[in-house]
This record gives structure tokens, sequence and C-alpha cells, in this order.
């Protein structure tokens, strides 16, 4: 056969017997690669031409006995017209070249194996995985017709040859570690030379050395020998996945401001490659990932990679899923004016993303496909702008700040703050973060009795999406002045409802939801914490004394059963009380119910086991069109005392002068007695703070069965 100019091809030929017809088949080769020449068309006149497969192999079945003509052709190549004869019981081949001098006739391998003692065979291909130590013992089994093989020559997929003397039809060699993961990569061969040089055709071994899948580093896999099975495993090594976030945030943005927010999906996983070509790593596991203003989440990280071995190389593909849903409790510090105010922040963290594995880069990076989440139909949480993205964000972080401040122990200044910030990402299109925005509303309010004032509000809307926009101004330092007095309303009662003040005392916290889907009570283990009641008045004031292994409560219960029908009365509070004896709760219930409204409960026990409680109480039933000075001109002291045999409060006023008397306090002395003091203000001043209004502090003393008089205590001795 003629070939290209410097290059020596041979086409081999096997006869197979029969009557009056027979069969053949051939390899055509490059002579001076060893390798397969594939995809050649093969043609005798009066026959339909074949292609020679990935082996260069191919065969003609039921020709004539005799001579035959074989053509051989393939882009690139200029081939000559062979003569070949079809035998019985005999087989034979030749190998013509262009060449001036010609080599010795080269008989191919006649029934030959070339088998692994693990894991390929004839009819079993395998992958082993270039630079990954493995072992593997070879066996050829050589049939070359009337020549006698001295030596094979292995011809290793990198170029390089190793000989072996043989002695006989069979010869083994064991590519010890770490020879199967460095020969490079391509197929082994194996040609057979005889005494006088004569070579034959070279035989494929049934495996592909391949490099290990982009995106697994090949110095983490190792192979497991055990079984017949191969199989490449790899020790957890970290991919970045994506790293997205904005550094930055304008500093007047509450909570937010300064600080930094980012995504990072970086995190380890394991993956497992076969000797079938196919690779896979299963993702499982909370990553470390979400940064909101200094605080870290977890998210749940899920999905599989998968590489699969063709022709073109690997190709990769997979799904990865990532969910984020973390509540966060922290304390937090803030100033209101020069008032310093502690209070506590909840972060929820609530994500999702599923992406498409694409590819990998040569630095092992995974190209993604971020396939994008279409906004629900039906009402949502936000109107929706123009400028958004028409997609669901992918990162909802939501913040609820509630902390406060007292002020001359009778008003409490409340900052709250609630908002959402959203985040939408983007794969493969760059920047991946395509935008942030933070949408908040905060401010500060003050609460006396069950009035409240707003002091401020304030809301801010702010978005990056390659530049920003902002709304809103930062908070003023706190100030009221008696003028505001005014301006505090009646609070609103959302908290009513049906499952207003629900008791639940038996139950520790993880059955008492299971308790109000009728689910079996489960009595609580002692010393674990109990959560009394539930979705309770915001103002309730509890006081608490020990007596003995008994606790004493008391606390203020907006009653709904109180001039039903008039959504803002002022009359609805009533102090209630409870004891525990043996880790068992009594049902809540009024120590007197006189009709008016109740503030500012403190309890005590006593050494004989009885109990005190003070209070402050409205001196009547009030309209509902009180004002707050109104309200604070009405208020009295009441104390009550408890009888622990009988279990009943008999209650008693201590002050009726129509003037404001507020925030009471109690002690007791072992002896069984105690006393009570209070502030009074004869301006009916909540805050005290007017030179010609000045607080006075009075108080009584309980002798074991009768309080006194109120007295004054003196300025000179306050």
């Amino acid at each position: 056969m003629a070939v290209a100019a410097g290059y020596t091809h041979n086409l081999a030929l096997t006869g197979a017997p029969g009557a009056a017809t027979g069969s053949f088949s051939g390899v055509l080769y490059d002579y001076a690669t060893g390798h397969p020449i594939t995809g050649a068309t093969i043609s005798i006149a009066g026959r339909p031409s074949v292609q020679t497969d990935q082996y260069g192999k191919f065969t003609f079945a039921s020709l004539p006995v005799g001579e035959v003509m074989v053509t051989a052709a393939k882009a690139g190549y200029n081939f000559t017209t062979t003569t070949a004869s079809v035998n019985q019981n005999s087989n034979s081949s030749k190998s013509f070249s262009t060449k001036q001098k010609l080599k010795q006739t080269l008989f191919p391998f006649g029934p030959t194996q070339i088998e692994g003692d693990k894991y390929f065979n004839e009819s079993r291909h395998c992958y082993f995985l270039n630079g990954v130590p493995c072992n593997e013992k070879i066996n050829v089994t050589i049939d070359w017709g009337s020549h006698t093989p001295s030596q094979v020559r292995w011809i290793l997929p990198n170029g390089t040859t190793q000989p072996d003397a043989v002695s006989g039809s069979f010869i083994s060699r064991t590519f010890n570690n770490p020879d199967m993961g460095s020969i490079g990569c391509g197929r082994l061969s194996v040609v057979a030379i005889d005494a006088s040089s004569n070579e034959s055709s070279p035989v494929y071994a049934n495996f592909d050395v391949i490099p290990p899948p982009q995106g697994i580093p090949a110095g983490s896999l190792h192979s497991n020998t055990q079984g017949d099975t191969l199989t490449y495993t790899s020790d957890p090594y970290v991919v970045n996945f994506f790293e997205v976030g904005l550094g930055g945030i304008p500093d007047d943005i509450p909570v937010f401001g300064g600080k930094n927010f980012s995504y990072n999906l970086i995190g380890p996983i394991s993956a497992t490659v076969n000797g079938d070509g196919i690779a896979v790593a299963q993702i499982a596991s909370k990553w470390e990932s979400i940064s909101v203003a200094g605080i870290e989440a977890e998210t749940e990280v899920s999905g599989y990679l998968y590489w699969v071995y063709t022709k073109e190389g690997w190709r990769p593909s997979g799904l990865i899923l990532f969910s984020a849903d973390a509540e966060l409790t922290y304390t937090y510090q803030f100033m209101i004016g020069y008032v310093p105010v502690f209070g506590t922040v909840d972060h929820t963290f609530d994500g999702q993303g599923l992406f498409e594995l694409m590819d990998w880069d040569l630095d092992g990076n995974p190209a993604l496909s971020l396939i994008k989440m279409p906004i629900p139909p039906g009402p949502l949480l936000w109107s929706w702008p123009s400028d958004w993205p028409p997609w669901m964000p992918n990162i909802l972080a939501g913040v609820e700040l509630a902390s406060g401040a007292g002020f001359a122990d009778v008003l409490s200044a409340e900052w709250y703050l609630g908002g959402t910030a959203l985040m939408w990402m983007q794969f493969p299109e760059e920047p991946h973060l395509d935008k942030l925005c933070i949408i908040l509303d905060y401010g500060v309010r003050v609460v006396a009795y069950i009035y409240e004032y707003v002091l401020y509000s304030n809301s801010y809307d702010w978005c990056f999406d390659g530049g920003a926009r902002g709304t809103g101004v930062a908070m003023s330092p706190l100030s009221l002045t008696p003028a505001d007095i005014s301006k505090f309303r009646i609070m609103g009662r959302n908290y009513f409802g049906p499952n207003y003040a629900i008791w639940a005392p038996a139950l520790p916290q993880q059955e008492r939801l299971a308790t109000l889907e009728g689910e079996e009570q489960i009595p609580p283990e002692p010393n674990e914490e109990q959560l009394l009641q539930f979705n309770v008045f915001g103002y309730s004031q509890p006081s608490i004394s020990a007596d003995g292994n008994d606790l004493l409560l008391a606390w203020v219960y907006d009653d709904p059963n109180r001039d039903p029908g008039e959504p803002t009365s002022i009359n609805r509070t009533e102090v209630v009380f409870s004891r525990c004896a043996d880790g068992n709760w009594t049902e809540p219930g009024p120590i007197d119910d006189d009709g008016t409204a109740n503030f500012s409960p403190r309890i005590v026990a006593l050494a004989d086991g009885n109990a005190l409680c003070v209070w402050e109480n409205a001196n009547g039933h009030l309209p509902n069109d009180t004002n707050l000075t109104e309200m604070a001109a009405a208020m009295e002291i009441k104390a009550a005392h408890y009888d622990s045999v009988s279990g009943a409060w008999s209650a008693q006023n201590l002050t009726s002068n129509n003037h404001l008397d507020r925030t009471p306090r109690i002690a007791a002395t072992d002896n069984g007695t105690a006393v009570a003091v209070w502030i009074y203000n004869e301006k009916d001043n909540i805050l005290g703070l007017d030179p010609n209004a000045l607080n006075n502090i009075r108080f009584s003393k309980w002798n074991g069965s009768n309080w006194s008089e109120p007295s004054t205590i003196p300025p000179a001795s306050a």
C-alpha cells in the first residue's frame, strides 16, 4: 500500500476456512507509530465497502476462495491496491510499502489475547487515570502461526517502548505502582518480534489511560484495588463555586451600614471515578457562607456533579442546589442621643439557587449557569419596582430589632426596625451580583401605660446595581418635651386573637406547640425553662418572688372581656397572679378585679408563707377619651395580702389623693413585716423634671396585719 511520504502503513488480512467461500479480517495501522488507522474505507470489488473501527480492524464475510483485490482509502493518504488470497485452513497477510527498502513480510497476531488480571479484558474496557498510582498485571497470549516470538515490545502511550524476552506463547508484565498512572495518556500496544527481527502488527490493550476529570485534583485521588472493579476516590478538596457580595454599604443605613454583604459558595467535596469513565461527586453538607452585617449563617448545599469520558475528553454536567434557612439572634448596642440602649436583633436568612454545571476552567474552577426562578403569581411581600430583575431574589436577609431604654422609670423609649435585604445573582453573566436592595422601616416610639407616641419614624430604600440610589435620613437624638405628652395616643391591640394569652404551664417548649395541635402532653423535666403564656400583652411588667421551693408571679394582663366592644378601652389592664408549687403552676387569676386599670405590680413572699403585692391602680372606671395626663392623675397605690391557706387575696388602697402615685416597690423582712415605697407628684408630672413639680418619695409599713398611713420621706433624707 502506498502512503503519504515518510509513513508506512500495514494491512494485515486473516483468512477463514470455508467450502466454497471464506472470510477474512484485517488491521490497518501506521507502522511508524503503531497506532491504528480508524475510519478508513476498505473495498473489495463486488462487495459492499466496510470501515475500520477505532482499533483499525475490519472484516469481510462470505468471500469466494481465491485472489481478491483490496483497496484502502482515507483522506490524507495515498494507498495502493493490495492483492490478497482467501485460502482454506490457512491465514496469510502481506505488507506493501512505497519505501525503497522494504521490510520483511509482517505477520499479525493470530487469535491473541491481552487481558489484565483485574480490570480489563477483550470484552471489558477500562479507563486508568494518568498520574494516579495503580497496579495492574497484563497477560499476553501469542499465536503467530509459523513464527516463534523471541521477545515482545510494549509500546506505552507516552511513546516509550519497553522490551521483554519471551519463551513460548505467553508473557505477562506487572505495571507496578505507579506505572499505570504514569505511562501517559492513550493506549498501550504490544508487538511480537521473532529471531529474524520480523515484527508482528501491534495489538492494542482494551484500556485507555486518560487524565483525571477537570475539577478533581489529581493529587487528591487514590485508587481502590480491592476486588475487580477499578475505583478512584478523592480526599475532600475545596471547590470555589462562586463568591459574590458587596462591601461599603452606606454608613447611615441602620444595622447594615458600613458592613459587608456576601455569599460565598466555597466548601469541601469528595469525588469517585470508576474504570468505566464515569465520575460522580455528591454534595450534601452545610457550609458557613452567608455574611450579612458581620453575621455568619450556614447554607445547606446539595447536588451532584457528573463527568463522562468520551472521544472528545471528559464532559462535565451536574446540578447544585443551595438553600439558606436560618435564624440568628444577638444583642446590639447603640445610642439614642446620649443614652446607651441595648436590644435584641433577630436576623433571618432565606435563600435558594439552582445552578447547572457547564464546564471547568484550567484552574479547576467551575463555570455555572443560574436557573432563574420566575416570580410567582399572586400577592407579594413588596411592590415590584420596574428596575428590579424579573426573577426571584436568591437571598433574602430579614432583620427585626426591638430594644428600649427606660426614662424616669415610667416611660420606655423603644427603637424598632424591620426590613429586608434582597440579593439577585446571575451566572454566567458578570458581575455575578446583579442587584442588592435594602428596604427598611425604623423609628422610635415612647410608651407610657397603654399610651404610645411615635417620636419619629423613617424608611430606607437603597439599591446597588453598578450605581446606587437611596432615600431616607439618619436618626435624630431623642428628645421629649412636656408639650409632647399631649401627643400620646392609646396603643393598638393587634395581639388580640384566637391564640391570645394561651396558658400552657405544664409543658416544656418543644411540646408546647404540639399541645396546641392536640398532641399528647408531656410533663416538663426538672429545672427546665417554661414559657407560661403565649402572645401576651407587650407591657406585662412581671414580678416574681420565691417562698422556699415555691414561686409567686404577678403580671399585667390585658383582659379582652373587660369593656367588650370597646377596642380603645383603657380599663382592661389588671394584675393577675399564679403560684408554682412542686413544679406546677396554678391557673392565673386576678388579685383584685375592681374593673379599673392596673400597672406596675411588685410581689414579695413573706416569712409565714403568705405574700404581699402592690401596684398602680386607677381610682375609677375611666372614659375612653382619657388622655395621658388625666390617667396619670388617676393613678393611686393599692396593696393586697395573700393568704396561702385559703389562696385568697384581700386588697386595700394605700393612697386616694387624686394625684399621680406611681412605680411602687416593696421589700419584706424575716419577721414578716414589709415596707412599700413609691413616687408621688402633686402636679401629676410624669417625668418630674419641672422645678415646680418635683417628685416625692412616699412609703407605708406592713406590721404583719395592717398598713400604716403613707408618709413622705423628707428631701434631705431621700
